[in-house]
């Protein structure tokens, strides 16, 4: 399953960037006291996410710089990364996958995965803006058109993740429009409907998602003024 998912992967991240994904329920490295505090009470399903996601992030980790520490959440429950590395943690009901790049080559990074087949059509008015229906879902398939409204949730989770270390700004789905080129079904532009943090309004996310069967991955790298 992992290895299926390493050309999605590939499509959606530039390199320089780091990855691992681990099988929820088969993650092996203990969690550190300070991790494993925040789970204690949870149920076993949350644990066995929480383990998978922070073993991957501590394996993305190693690579990249050689790090094997601990991963904490913060108050916002948002992952505390090492000094001088940014990153993101994702999960669907299988696979945990973390991504992690240098601060000095990747200014916020944003990752999320999902399993299309839960995307039902009582989520469309909560995803989705009334126009994005009518341009994005509206006379397609029933199948064609579940697997776009996986692909609006990731990219709008993938842009809220990377946005956030840097704003500490809440986004409701309404405040992000989609639309994806034609000729090039990778990419995919998110414009920002009013001001947060440093981003004013109108400001244009660009990044790329990819449907890969039963499962769509989204991620926004943002790099830094140069």
């Amino acid at each position: 399953m992992i290895h299926d998912f390493a050309p999605a992967m590939a499509r959606v991240l530039p390199p320089g960037v780091e990855w691992q994904a681990v099988t929820i329920g088969e993650a092996i490295e203990p969690l550190f006291p300070e991790e494993s505090a925040v789970v204690a009470k949870a149920v076993a399903r949350r644990q066995a996410e929480f383990a998978a996601g922070r073993q991957a992030a501590r394996a993305a980790l190693r690579r990249l710089c050689g790090f094997s520490g601990a991963v904490p959440p913060g108050s916002d429950r948002a992952p505390i990364w090492p000094a001088g590395v940014v990153g993101s943690i994702s999960h669907d009901e299988g696979l945990a996958v973390a991504a992690v790049a240098r601060a000095s080559d990747v200014w916020a990074l944003g990752l999320d995965i999902d399993t299309v087949a839960r995307f039902k059509p009582e989520l469309e008015g909560p995803i989705c803006t009334p126009d994005e229906v009518q341009r994005l879902l509206l006379g397609r398939a029933p199948p064609e058109r579940q697997r776009q409204l996986a692909r609006v949730f990731c990219i709008k989770e993938a842009v809220y993740k990377a946005q956030y270390p840097l704003t500490r700004g809440w986004l409701d789905f309404a405040d992000l429009v989609l639309d994806w080129p034609q000729d090039a079904p990778d990419r995919f532009v998110a414009t920002l409907q009013r001001g947060v943090g440093v981003f004013a309004a109108g400001h244009r996310f660009e990044g790329r998602c990819v449907l890969d069967g039963p499962r769509c991955v989204a991620a926004l790298v943002l790099r830094p003024a140069r």
